[in-house]
């Protein structure tokens, strides 16, 4: 009887074993720390989307706020000085005196 020893298995299969590893370890560095990785492609879009909602957002408010600019520069002049000392504003020269009334300076203390 003839021993036949039997080849390491150093063909093909490691070889495909070390490719597969190298591949694996190049998608987990393109993943997470190239410089245009998913994650931070997924990382941006997310903001960009929280400021375009915030653009929007405040887009509308400005909308608002120029109807009621608009409104109120229809309006006659009585009408804007009421909404003025409505916000605490005064002419110039005027003192604004605040006076409380006594259940207000209970709630105070």
């Amino acid at each position: 009887m003839v021993a036949r020893r039997r080849k390491k298995s150093t063909g093909w299969r490691s070889n495909v074993k070390i490719f597969l590893i190298l591949l694996l370890l190049g998608l987990v560095w393109f993943l997470f720390f190239y410089k245009y990785s998913v994650i931070k492609i997924l990382r941006t879009s997310f903001l960009l989307n929280q400021k375009t909602e915030n653009i929007e957002r405040l887009a509308h408010e400005r909308e608002v706020l120029e109807e009621e600019k608009m409104n109120l520069e229809k309006q006659d002049p009585k009408t804007i000085e009421k909404k003025a000392r409505e916000l605490g504003l005064a002419k110039e020269g005027e003192t604004i005196i605040r006076i409380k009334k006594a259940n207000e300076n209970e709630e105070d203390n």
